[in-house]
């Protein structure tokens, strides 16, 4: 019993760090969409096209990384919500 209780809280950790990460890269994605928009030198859009990139692949990466774990499906409509209010609030 004392195992499962373990194994649980060891989880949940895990859960929460994941979360944590996805918040942080979401923000880092929304910084880097306003440095894209500011942008105003050709080498400048380009950089903040390849950061937009790698934050991106970051967030897939850390997305699938939750959506495997049990309760994923939570994540998923997270998600899905926002991801719908990124494409309703960008110009």
């Amino acid at each position: 019993m004392a195992g499962k209780k373990k194994a649980a809280r060891q989880q949940q950790k895990a859960r929460l760090e994941l979360y944590a990460k996805l918040r942080s890269i979401h923000r880092e994605i929304d910084a880097a969409r306003s440095a894209f928009n500011a942008a105003g030198e050709p080498e400048l859009v380009e950089s903040c096209v390849y950061n937009l990139s790698a934050l991106q692949a970051q967030y897939s990466y850390y997305l699938r990384q939750a959506r495997a774990m049990p309760d994923g499906k939570e994540i998923q409509q997270c998600s899905r919500q926002s991801l719908s209010s990124r494409r309703s609030s960008s110009p």
